[in-house]
């Protein structure tokens, strides 16, 4: 991201859940196809993951991937 800043701040409740969240590694490859070829985001572009308990190991895989590269701008969880 370049020069913004994110949506929730980074002691946020929701986002250090996400991001703390374990998943498989074999999710990865997922997340970086999703994230890089399916949805082709730039890094000039902001982000927003939204997850229930259910896809969260799916959503974490999506935010490390995310933030890993600079496009995670927002997290929000139920």
């Amino acid at each position: 991201m370049s020069g913004s800043s994110p949506l929730l701040s980074s002691d946020s409740p929701a986002r250090s859940r996400l991001l703390e969240t374990s998943f498989p590694p074999e999710f990865t490859p997922g997340a970086k196809a999703a994230i890089r070829t399916c949805l082709r985001v730039e890094p000039s572009e902001k982000v927003t993951l939204i997850s229930d308990q259910a896809t969260l190991p799916i959503a974490a895989s999506l935010a490390h991937e995310g933030r890993m590269n600079g496009y995670l701008s927002s997290v929000q969880d139920d």
